[in-house]
């Protein structure tokens, strides 16, 4: 303003001193060529100051028309060229001559919009065309120099041209940014715009674009950076996002493949999909409502006002139907005398965090399982858009459709039937057997007491004989199709996990969802049927007990037996030794007696054949003589008496006497007197 009240004095001040130099004789004295060279040099500088625009490197300079121009017809609230109020045009940094410029303007100097890295900024259009019926934003632009493109009778986009100055038709260009442009060949719509600004400086004529920022941060060196509070939104690995728009587009948008490409919206394009139980209605790329097409993983620059993304997650998730009941044992526990006592005890089973419900609540021959539940899944990524469509996300699917029917399919498996092996039917019959063996065993046992008489005992005996020779184990390996039972949830957990499995895979794929898995945790049955089997398992636990302790108690027995037998082995073998001497000694006297007996029976025959032919009476003599004959120095000792007095007759009677009067033959030594006759 300075200069130009600086420009206007020195030219009025020309003007009067030539007009007054010639009425008044003093200036006549002063010469004009040094007065009209300073006015004009004051005049030039003035004019060259409100004729030059210079923005500094990071700023803009935007003008607002004063003088010298034509009011604005059409409604609009920026002028175009030649037209007063706030200017489209806007001067970017450096020197630049406009004459008059700050005289017919009112000129200011702005700072550029800078986007920080990773955030985005949304732009309002304060002026322009109306927006099309139903549309809630503008259609996307694409920054920087575009072609405009216009629909041809076929439907098709084609570039949009005017006829220049030839003649000839020249493609309509410009950038969105320019406000200019838009206004006028850009044909820009008034109000939120689909197109967003990526990270980056931008000078944006303050008078058409209003931007949607945080706030204006003023950094060191002086300049403002706006820092949005949009960020860029990242998809990540394992996931896929569904987006549903708010807008129909002509052209598919930068931010998905085949950006630019032709797309028509019409009513037609619409397509309900079903799958199993699900169904929705989904659009091409590009038009409004939800598109069939996902976006990949990776980072994005996405107006969400516009474009509602909804990242669904296709990786593998564990949903897990745990706890929420009260879990009640029975234990046992054997007393000093041998009697199984029970003892109730009752558990408060909680949720778990992030569970997707309690255990499922099973009714089985009357009876409550509450059966603990694991599922593994994953959204399938062809899927993901009409599940969201359909649903809403992966957790809408888990709470409207997973979790209630994986309790119907539950509860459904539990009052059916079930093929499985005869190992339930095999078991129950070889625990009847192991108990009427156990019975046998102890009867058989004449140390245990059992309150039988000795008969009744053997009757009892006999009859439990009988009835084990009758019993035949069913074959465990055979497959039989029966009603479902309470220790199934037990005993044959694969065979249900199998028949769930294929229940519930069903259900997922009709849901756009892959079970992976169906795994079965905690069982938790009746305890008052548990304690039976406790109950056996004890029982058998104490015979076993018993029946070692029996064979321990006649190891121990052998043990020592053998022990003192060990420590006895030297007397033992010395009897032995001595037992066998005897022996040896009856078997060589019996063997002396033998030969002996031998002997005498063949002399007794010599001797009598002798007697019968010399005659007994010489013979005596004859074997005398022949024995004293043998044993000379027994002659000395032969002691005869003094007086010996011969019977009459003579003979074998007196030599006997002769010789028993003797030593020789156990005589006394001194012969008894002599009997006189």
């Amino acid at each position: 303003m300075f200069w130009v009240v600086l420009l206007a004095a020195s030219l009025i001040a020309g003007a009067v001193f030539r007009w007054k130099r010639r009425s008044v004789p003093i200036l006549q004295q002063v010469p004009s060529l040094p007065v009209y060279a300073v006015l004009s040099v004051v005049a030039l500088f003035s004019v060259f100051q409100t004729s030059t625009v210079n923005p500094g490197g990071s700023q803009f300079a935007q003008f607002v028309r004063i003088y010298f121009c034509k009011e604005i017809t059409d409604g609009r609230n920026v002028a175009l060229p030649g037209e007063c109020g706030r200017q489209a045009e806007i001067v970017m940094p450096g020197f630049q001559f406009s004459f008059l410029v700050n005289v017919l303007n009112d000129v200011t100097y702005h700072e550029m919009l800078d986007v920080a890295d990773g955030h985005y900024a949304l732009l309002n259009a304060r002026d322009g065309l109306k927006m099309d019926e139903g549309q809630v934003a503008a259609k996307p632009w694409a920054l920087g120099i575009i072609t405009m493109m216009t629909k041809a009778a076929d439907g098709k986009l084609i570039p949009l041209t005017t006829k220049g100055s030839d003649g000839k038709d020249i493609e309509v260009k410009g950038n969105m940014l320019d406000a200019t442009f838009f206004l006028t060949k850009g044909q820009g719509r008034k109000g939120p715009q689909t197109t967003v600004l990526p990270p980056g400086r931008y000078a944006l004529n303050n008078f058409l674009w209003d931007v949607t920022v945080d706030q204006a941060v003023e950094s060191t060196d002086k300049k403002k950076t706006l820092t949005s509070k949009y960020v860029r939104r990242t998809i990540q690995p394992g996931h896929v996002g569904v987006i549903k728009s708010a807008i129909d587009s002509d052209v598919v948008p930068a931010f998905m493949p085949d950006a630019g490409k032709s797309i028509d919206c019409g009513a037609h394009v619409a397509e309900e999909k079903t799958l199993g139980q699900i169904k929705a209605v989904l659009v091409p790329v590009g038009c409004r409502g939800v598109w069939k097409d996902t976006l990949h993983p990776g980072d994005y620059f996405i107006n969400e006002r516009v474009y509602q993304v909804t990242e669904v997650d296709t990786r593998v998730q564990n949903w897990t139907f745990q706890g929420g009941y009260k879990r009640r044992y029975i234990n046992l526990s054997i007393s000093d005398n041998g009697q199984i006592t029970q003892q109730v005890v009752l558990d408060d089973v909680d949720l778990p965090l992030g569970g997707a419900g309690g255990a499922i609540a099973v009714k089985v021959e009357g009876w409550t399982v509450y059966q603990d539940v694991r599922l593994q899944a994953r959204a399938l990524p062809e899927y993901a858009a009409l599940v969201v469509a359909a649903v809403g996300g992966l957790k809408e699917v888990e709470d409207r459709i997973i979790v209630p029917q994986v309790s119907s399919v539950l509860r459904d498996v539990g009052g059916s039937r079930i093929s499985v092996s005869n190992t339930a039917a095999y078991e129950e019959a070889k625990s009847e057997l192991d108990a009427l063996k156990a019975r046998l065993e102890i009867l058989k046992d004449s140390n245990t007491e059992v309150g039988l008489s000795a008969e009744q005992r053997a009757v009892e005996v006999a009859q439990l004989e009988r009835q084990i020779a009758g019993i035949r184990l069913p074959d465990p390996n055979t497959t039989v199709t029966r009603p479902t039972r309470v220790l199934d949830f037990q005993n044959e957990r694969a065979a249900l996990q199998k028949l769930v499995a294929a229940d519930i895979q069903l259900i997922g794929k009709g849901a756009g969802i892959e079970i992976v898995n169906v795994t079965f945790g905690n069982a938790d049955i009746p305890a008052e049927l548990l304690v039976s089997r406790k109950i056996e398992q004890l029982s058998g636990q104490m015979r076993n007990a018993y029946l070692q302790q029996r064979v321990a108690q006649v190891q121990r027995q052998a043990t020592e037996s053998a022990r003192a037998r060990a420590d006895q082995q030297k007397d033992l073998v010395t009897a032995a030794v001595k037992v066998e001497t005897s022996k040896l000694g009856i078997e060589s006297r019996t063997n002396d007696g033998k030969a002996e007996q031998a002997y005498l029976e063949a002399l007794a025959k010599g001797q009598l054949a002798q007697a019968n032919v010399l005659g007994p009476d010489r013979v005596l003599m004859f074997n005398l003589v022949q024995e004293v004959l043998k044993h000379p120095d027994a002659i000395g000792a032969l002691k005869l008496p003094s007086t010996l007095t011969l019977g009459q007759g003579g003979g074998l009677t007196d030599m006997a006497t002769i010789l028993g009067a003797t030593k020789l033959f156990g005589g006394p030594a001194t012969a008894a007197p002599p009997t006189t006759r």
